[in-house]
């Protein structure tokens, strides 16, 4: 805009300077003066320009900087706020790791567990298995005591309440009494209630002969006598060969007690 004025007021006076020196009207010193004139207003107005032109450059840069510094501040802003998304979802991806984790390790803990379980229940399996070969097997077995408990009992009632002893051995000399002595003993380990309830014992067996037996099991039905007779031929319990034998009755017991 200076620059158009200025240039526009130098060719105007140096028209005006060659119309009047063209005409003779003006002399050649005074036109001399004109252009020395016009010169420094040319001068002059190329420093204006210059003043103008930098103020307008230092408020231009002043705006673009001030511009630059809101830019820069938003993008500080831009990015915190980034960051902080950021530092959010990286929390929650690690809370999200660190649930899986626990889950598969629960998972893993579970399938250990279903493992276990597994095995112990083909092991009852097995079990059951063995248990139902056995009773099929044992089948005829149980058969054959329910017959024999049957017959048994049938044998029972043709006692007419008589009472039953298995006399293992019998003895009328010193060293007889002490060989059924140790047999007592043997069979009193294997069975510790026997002597204690009277059901193993050495009591007389013929006053006559001053004779002693050893009987296992007394009061006995003939069905429960049986019972132990099989008990004592299956242990051995004395080289002699156990039988039944009806107990005395409970008069003659009573004598041999007091005597």
């Amino acid at each position: 805009m200076w620059l158009s004025v200025a240039g526009l007021l130098i060719a105007s006076l140096a028209a005006m300077v060659c119309i009047l020196t063209g005409a003779g009207r003006m002399p050649k010193k005074l036109s001399l003066g004109f252009l020395a004139l016009a010169g420094l207003v040319v001068g002059l107005s190329a420093v204006v320009i210059a003043e103008q032109s930098q103020r307008e450059n230092a408020s231009s840069r002043a705006a673009e900087t001030q511009q630059l510094k809101g830019r820069l501040e938003t993008a500080d802003a831009v990015i915190k706020k980034l960051r902080g998304v950021q530092q959010t979802e990286t929390e929650q991806l690690k809370g999200k790791i660190e649930a899986a984790n626990a889950e598969m390790k629960e998972l893993r803990g579970a399938q250990t567990e279903t493992r276990q379980l597994k095995g112990r229940l083909e092991a009852a399996d097995a079990v059951i298995k063995e248990l139902r070969n056995a009773q099929a097997e044992q089948e005829p077995l149980i058969r054959y005591i329910s017959a024999s408990l049957g017959d048994l009992r049938l044998l029972s009632k043709l006692t007419a309440g008589r009472t039953y002893c298995v006399r293992i051995a019998a003895a009328g000399t010193e060293s007889g009494r002490a060989e059924l002595e140790e047999i007592k003993q043997r069979i009193a380990s294997e069975f510790p209630g026997a002597a204690a309830s009277g059901m193993l014992a050495i009591i007389p067996f013929s006053r006559q002969y001053n004779t002693v037996q050893l009987v296992f099991g007394r009061g006995l039905s003939f069905a429960a006598a049986e019972v132990f007779l099989r008990l004592a031929r299956t242990h051995h319990f004395a080289n002699a060969r156990p039988r039944i034998c009806a107990e005395p009755s409970a008069q003659d017991a009573k004598k041999s007690d007091t005597q």
